[in-house]
């Protein structure tokens, strides 16, 4: 099979390599879509110290059953049109058994700790599949990953005493969440961004948009602001930007809540003083649950979603380290899916 590996920093080739062998409890798939996901960025480009390299990228994965062993499951046949969780828990364990599998102590990521879906095949444990109906468009479906992502952070948030969300970043994530909470008609909610190409898109569904590149950023968010409040209840903050957090710190409310998701540098400098000061409340996401991508798949199967806005790229394997390049340096984007 053909496969874009990963052998160090920065270095990324497609070579030809052996179908997996899979074992007892797998399936072999058979790749028709995989996205780039921020985790592969980092792991090509050495931000990323948890990979093991070689590897093949790619966790956001879509595709067909080629092979079982058993070779049937009650909810799977050769031939099913699947989407794959990447992360592989062991069920066994505290964190497991209270539901949060994402924290799970024996954690393994596809494409990360095990080979990807940059190839023509991988291979999955059967419990990792989630069988989609034979009409659905795998394409879209790519984006329950970071729709998950979003839902996930959501779930994080405490909606007492909650009239305004400020989300930090219009890509996939940011933008997915504030299309889940405006369907809370009770609650306002602005994205903010230095990339206009995004801020556009998140304007054209509805959203309201802010430029973080303009002044006076404090003053045009407590003019949002209801009566009696200096600030955002919470801000999500998606993007791993140092400055974008500190400054969430000082635009957020007294006693209010940041969610952060995005994956900044382990060196940061970080406010401290003033979160304490406001008594601030800090909330990490991380990843989502098997049930905030059970809820996703079926979001995006019953009621739609535009994918064609939100897919800006569709690249062939050899376009791998294309994708990341556009990622890392092209504004005019949204998601990647490479495409076999």
């Amino acid at each position: 099979m053909r496969a874009a590996v990963c052998h160090g920093y920065r270095i990324l080739e497609v070579i030809e390599r052996d179908v997996p062998q899979i074992s007892d409890g797998y399936a072999l798939v058979q790749v028709s879509n995989c996205g780039i996901s921020k985790m592969d960025v980092a792991s090509y480009t050495g931000e990323n110290p948890l990979v093991q390299l070689p590897r093949i990228l790619g966790r956001e994965i879509c595709g067909k059953v080629k092979k079982l062993v058993p070779n049937q499951d009650g909810r799977i046949d050769l031939g099913t049109k699947v989407l794959v969780n990447p992360i592989i828990s062991c069920g066994n364990c505290q964190q497991c058994l209270a539901g949060r599998q994402n924290h799970c102590e024996n954690l393994n990521l596809i494409g990360l700790d095990l080979d990807g879906g940059f190839a023509e095949f991988v291979e999955v444990p059967i419990e990792n599949l989630h069988p989609l109906p034979e009409d659905v468009n795998l394409e879209r479906h790519i984006l329950a990953f970071p729709m998950s992502m979003a839902h996930h952070m959501v779930s994080r948030i405490d909606f007492s005493d909650v009239d305004y969300i400020l989300i930090m970043g219009s890509g996939p994530v940011g933008l997915l969440s504030g299309l889940n909470l405006m369907r809370r008609k009770d609650i306002q909610v602005d994205i903010i961004d230095t990339n206009s190409f995004r801020l556009n898109i998140a304007r054209d569904l509805g959203l309201f948009c802010i430029d973080g590149r303009q002044n006076q950023i404090q003053n045009i968010i407590k003019r949002r602001c209801s009566p009696g409040k200096e600030g955002p209840d919470v801000i999500i903050e998606t993007t791993g930007n140092l400055d974008f957090l500190n400054l969430a710190v000082q635009l957020v409310r007294i006693q209010g809540q940041i969610i952060v998701s995005g994956r900044g540098p382990t060196d940061a400098s970080f406010d401290f003083l003033t979160l304490v000061e406001r008594e601030i409340s800090l909330t990490g996401s991380f990843m989502y649950a098997q049930e905030d991508l059970s809820h996703s798949i079926s979001e995006i199967s019953n009621r739609g979603i535009d994918h064609g806005t939100l897919i800006t790229h569709r690249l062939p394997l050899e376009g791998v380290s294309e994708g990341i390049r556009i990622l890392e340096s092209v504004e005019e984007t949204m998601k990647i899916i490479i495409s076999m």
